[in-house]
């Protein structure tokens, strides 16, 4: 015969705990929204200042962010100090495409990157470290990512060093963690714990490139398993106009170049006569003598 289930205990302290619970969850959620939001508006500006204000995707973003590091130009001094700044803008955009509440938002505060800590041990800032350890990486970085960008351009040693680039940078152990146990041990993830035996965070990275070979290494991955479409995976291409040669982040698949100015010097070089005829139409077109 099936006992019946003894009914909670309805006295007032019982209630002053259930009120007490209650004020705990809706402080958890307070927390959580505030936090969605810090990290929205923080999305907002790191996408204002790498040039792509209209993008919401976050892994978007940060090939936005790679392609703006990559155009960048670190030598002279006000060049230097705009490659910092769009390297560092990068690291946030790696952070913050991840959704879960308890995910860093800004690397170089919360997190240890060992080649930083090496440079400021030998007296720079933060700032002057970050900048000296992007422009180091920038000409490697920049073969990478037109290597990304087409392949087929490339030459056999360019693809090698591209991969062994990332492999440098992006190896599984270049990922630090710290790891807690979980005093409230839950297999079924009831009564406020949880099913798991340890909590594990990223505490530090290598080096300031791993966090970014990583997300470059896992969208490939993603790719060769049938996960992403090429154009998801990797959605650059780097401009046909090789007096220019910008990388961009194209919302069309079949985007060629850069701009519109790009488009037209390219056509008047390659295609003369062709152009020539274009022009002369539309001139007679829409300047017609009156």
């Amino acid at each position: 015969m099936n006992q019946r289930a003894e009914p909670l205990p309805q006295s007032p302290s019982s209630e002053e705990g259930r009120r007490r619970l209650e004020a705990v969850e809706r402080e958890i959620t307070e927390i959580g929204e505030r936090a969605a939001q810090a990290r929205r508006s923080l999305q907002r500006v790191c996408a204002e200042q790498v040039g792509a204000a209209e993008e919401r995707d976050p892994n978007r973003l940060v090939w936005h962010g790679i392609v703006a590091f990559a155009n960048s130009d670190p030598h002279d001094d006000v060049g230097f100090w705009k490659a910092a700044t769009i390297y560092r803008l990068l690291l946030v955009l790696c952070e913050i495409r991840f959704p879960d509440l308890f995910h860093v938002m800004d690397p170089m505060e919360s997190l240890s990157f060992r080649d930083l800590d090496y440079e400021t041990r030998k007296g720079k800032t933060e700032g002057e470290a970050l900048g000296r350890r992007a422009y180091d990486l920038h000409a490697q970085f920049k073969v990478m990512v037109a290597w990304l960008a087409n392949p087929k351009a490339c030459t056999a040693e360019q693809r090698e060093q591209s991969l062994d680039f990332l492999l440098k940078h992006g190896e599984e152990w270049q990922v630090y963690s710290d790891m807690d146990v979980n005093q409230n041990f839950d297999k079924d993830g009831n009564n406020s714990g949880a099913p798991f035996y340890y909590w594990k965070s990223v505490s530090g990275y290598d080096t300031i490139m791993t966090p970014v070979a990583r997300f470059i290494l896992d969208r490939l991955e993603r790719y060769h398993e049938g996960q992403l479409k090429l154009e998801e995976a990797v959605p650059i291409i780097r401009c046909r106009r090789t007096e220019c040669g910008r990388f961009v982040v194209p919302r069309r698949t079949t985007r060629e170049f850069c701009s519109n100015s790009c488009r037209t010097l390219y056509r008047q070089k390659a295609e003369p006569e062709a152009w020539a005829t274009y022009m002369r139409d539309y001139r007679q077109k829409y300047y017609k003598k009156s």
